[in-house]
């Protein structure tokens, strides 16, 4: 009887320690790439080669349709080499559903691996953003603007964590402003590279998305971001963020974007609807 409950003690402290391990270790919640499309990843890859830079990536923009991300492939092949502690991932929240600025720091399931989120970096923004960021997960996996990037993270940075913020139009000059700041301050304690998902000119003819393309790249290449806000999808979805990326930049002294590729691409055979897309960059010229 006594051996039973020695085994039986043994066995309840092992179970413990175990189970505070599995806490200790998974204390992230797990979302899913619910966009994945192995034959166009593969093919992505397969097709990405890295841009020709100034010098160490600060920020940069990719594609969130599939359909093109061999330049987020690309991209995020170019930015590699720099031994970044974080990535903070800043897009368009589409539906809108809640609020100015959705944060999550969920671990993505991809199909090479698990995706860390960056659960320090994501309690270092909330704190210094508490009245207008919402903690929220269920939207941030719907969003196709963050999941769909998580396996070309996973492929070009395995071990390095992300945190996620998704943006309304809600969001104010003032907003923007505080972000940036945020950001600003943190890649003081931290080397972070800003990654902006964004598609450019939607649903327009190729005329008018080589306009609105013209329009967008004068305005980013002021720093125009007041003027950028106010603009729709016909230029860009994603402008919140990448108004944060400009006004980041500047806090940062920096006064130049680079255009590595810009293609405008029919979204279907025989169709007067185009869509547009690039890669912006921020680099800290050598």
């Amino acid at each position: 009887m006594k051996k039973i409950i020695y085994i039986f003690i043994i066995l309840l402290i092992f179970t413990s320690c175990a189970s505070e391990s599995v806490k200790d270790n998974h204390n992230n919640i797990m979302l899913s790439c619910n966009y994945y499309n192995e034959k166009l990843f593969l093919t992505n890859l397969s097709k990405a080669s890295k841009y020709d830079v100034p010098g160490k990536v600060i920020a940069i923009t990719v594609p969130h349709n599939e359909c093109i991300m061999d330049m987020t492939a690309s991209a995020l092949e170019t930015a590699k080499e720099y031994d970044y502690d974080s990535i903070v991932l800043l897009s368009i929240n589409h539906k809108a559903k809640v609020g100015k600025m959705l944060l999550a720091s969920a671990d993505f399931n991809t199909t090479l691996g698990v995706v860390r989120g960056d659960v320090e970096t994501k309690e270092y923004i909330k704190n210094s953003l508490i009245e207008n960021v919402i903690e929220e997960y269920e939207i941030v996996e719907e969003d196709h603007s963050a999941s769909v990037l998580m396996p070309y993270i996973k492929k070009y940075f395995p071990d390095t964590p992300v945190t996620t913020m998704l943006f309304t139009k809600r969001m104010t000059t003032n907003d923007i402003a505080k972000v940036s700041e945020v950001l600003y301050n943190l890649s003081q304690e931290k080397n972070i590279l800003i990654l902006g998902s964004m598609d450019f000119s939607h649903y327009q003819n190729y005329q008018d998305t080589a306009m609105y393309d013209e329009e967008t790249l004068k305005l980013v290449n002021n720093f125009d971001t007041i003027e950028l806000r106010q603009k729709d999808s016909k230029n860009l979805d994603a402008r919140e963020a990448l108004s944060i990326i400009l006004e980041y930049a500047k806090l940062r002294g920096f006064n130049k974007v680079s255009t590595l590729e810009h293609r405008i691409v029919s979204n279907a055979p025989s169709s007067d609807d185009y869509g547009s897309y690039m890669v912006l960059s921020i680099n800290e010229e050598e």
